[in-house]
C-alpha cells in the first residue's frame, strides 16, 4: 500500500511540474543555439555581448551590438544601440536613451519619451514620465496614471 501511495504522489507531482519555454547555449564553434519546444536552432553565428531571458522570450544584444528580441519563433530587430533593458516573465522594457519601451506580446510600445526611472514585474513596468511628471504603471497593455508631481518635487530613486 505505501508503495502505490508513493508512486501515486510522483505521478501526481509530476503533472505539475514546468519548465522554461527557452534556453540557450554556445556550441563548440561558438555559435548560439537556442532550445525551444524540443527542438534545437541556431539563434546567432556569434557570440552574443549580453541576454536575459524570461519565461516566453529572449532579449539580448548581438556581437554587432543590435538589441534584438526573440519571441514566438520569430527574431525582432528592435535597435542597434539601447541603453540597457530588462527581460521579465513576459515582457521585455528598454530605454533608447531617454525613452522608454516595452515590448510586449509582439508588439513595440513606448511608454514614455523622456523618463530613465522604471522597474519592472512578471507583467508590469513601473516609470515616472518626467516630461509630464507623471507616475504611470502599464500593465496589461494599459497605461495607468497613478500620482502626478506637478506640485512638488520629482520622485528620487
Amino acid at each position: 500500500m505505501k508503495r502505490i501511495f508513493l508512486l501515486f504522489m510522483l505521478v501526481m507531482t509530476s503533472l505539475w511540474v514546468c519548465s522554461q519555454d527557452l534556453a540557450i547555449y554556445t556550441d563548440y564553434l561558438s555559435k548560439v543555439q537556442l532550445f525551444e519546444g524540443g527542438e534545437f536552432k541556431e539563434l546567432e553565428h556569434l557570440p552574443l555581448n549580453s541576454y536575459q531571458i524570461g519565461n516566453e522570450c529572449l532579449g539580448y544584444e548581438d556581437n554587432s551590438e543590435n538589441f534584438k528580441i526573440y519571441y514566438n519563433h520569430y527574431t525582432f530587430e528592435i535597435n542597434s544601440f539601447v541603453s540597457n533593458y530588462i527581460v521579465t516573465d513576459h515582457l521585455v522594457a528598454y530605454n533608447l536613451n531617454n525613452q522608454l519601451k516595452v515590448f510586449d506580446s509582439g508588439d513595440k510600445i513606448t511608454l514614455s519619451v523622456y523618463t530613465d526611472l522604471y522597474a519592472t514585474g512578471d507583467e508590469l513596468v513601473a516609470f515616472f514620465d518626467k516630461q509630464n511628471k507623471i507616475f504611470k504603471v502599464y500593465y496589461n497593455g494599459e497605461i495607468i496614471e497613478l500620482d502626478d508631481a506637478l506640485a512638488g518635487d520629482e520622485i528620487t530613486e
